[in-house]
């Protein structure tokens, strides 16, 4: 039955589509807003965090005479705390170059540019049939199989669709998680969906996406709003916000100082401490070089017992 269903859905496909134009990936002038959310377990806690994220275009660059496309991300977002005290505290995530990229239009294909290897890794396809969807850098650690072959109407014309299904095992985990758009990227957005053991109930969204400033997606939208808007902060100790976050050298917290002694934990993902900080209410930086890249947790904790946990990066 589901055989019989893709050489339909791959019959009405490619005879629908025959003479539609190919949409190569924007290299300039576009912008797409996503959602991003996940729980994430950090010792003894669980959390879920979510945040809205902007990527749009900085200035090409070239890399040994190729000329690379660079985009750019940032976000604001809240992480709560899924158990008593069921705390939340918002997080800023600062600009950061998301990749460098290139494209092939002959071949239908996007390539990222890895700088640890200095070579280039695919990240859309957008010439597959149906059959197993090669490693990709937008599906991190993900093993994909294209179970159909659609399209859809947006606010400029039809664009081809590959639905993915999550495959573990050799089995279809999820027939549907994700669907490649061609000349947009996907309806997951273009920041890599990781699957690493820490994550679960991770999901990804595109909300719109925008070429020369006019909305592409979703089909009836006018405008697609790139600006964000950081939510105001109450600068007390019950809503602390960690600038910069993610970090690679330093931090500070805003919101505690003058609120007395205070000790604050680094935990790493497993929770166990990395470092801690002893202070009296003023100094609010404090130095992570040397620290592994990755997931953190702050605890904050007051002298009278009280504790927050705030998730912070280290990239």
């Amino acid at each position: 039955m589901r055989a019989t269903a893709l050489l339909a859905s791959t019959a009405l496909w490619g005879a629908s589509h025959a003479q539609t134009a190919y949409r190569p990936f924007p290299e300039g002038n576009a912008g797409w807003v996503g959602i991003h959310g996940a729980r994430e377990s950090v010792g003894f806690y669980d959390l879920f965090n979510s945040s809205d994220r902007i990527t749009e275009f900085l200035p090409d660059t070239v890399i040994a005479d190729t000329l690379y496309h660079r985009l750019s991300v940032r976000g604001v977002g809240e992480t709560q705390m899924l158990a008593p005290p069921y705390s939340a505290w918002p997080y800023i995530e600062p600009m950061r170059t998301l990749c460098l990229f290139r494209q092939d239009t002959a071949t239908r294909k996007v390539f990222v540019y890895q700088p640890e290897s200095h070579q280039s890794m695919l990240w859309f396809d957008f010439s597959l049939g149906l059959g197993p969807y090669p490693a990709t850098w937008a599906l991190e650690g993900a093993e994909a199989e294209v179970l159909a072959l659609d399209s859809m109407e947006l606010n400029d014309g039809w664009h081809r669709t590959w639905v993915l299904g999550h495959i573990l095992n050799g089995e279809p985990l999820d027939s549907a998680f994700c669907t490649i758009i061609e000349g947009i990227g996907s309806n997951r957005g273009l920041v890599p969906v990781g699957y690493g053991p820490n994550f679960y109930e991770a999901f990804d969204s595109l909300r719109c996406h925008s070429v020369d400033g006019l909305a592409v997606l979703p089909l009836g939208s006018s405008a697609c709003d790139l600006t964000l808007t950081v939510p105001e902060v109450s600068r007390s100790y019950s809503n602390p916000l960690v600038i910069p976050n993610p970090t690679t050298t330093e931090f500070s917290i805003e919101g505690i100082a003058g609120q007395g002694p205070f000790v604050v934990t680094l935990l790493d993902g497993m929770g166990r401490p990395v470092k801690r900080w002893s202070r009296a209410g003023r100094s609010t930086r404090f130095d992570v070089h040397g620290s592994s890249p990755g997931w953190y947790t702050l605890v904050v904790e007051r002298k009278n017992g009280r504790a927050l946990h705030v998730k912070l990066i280290i990239e």
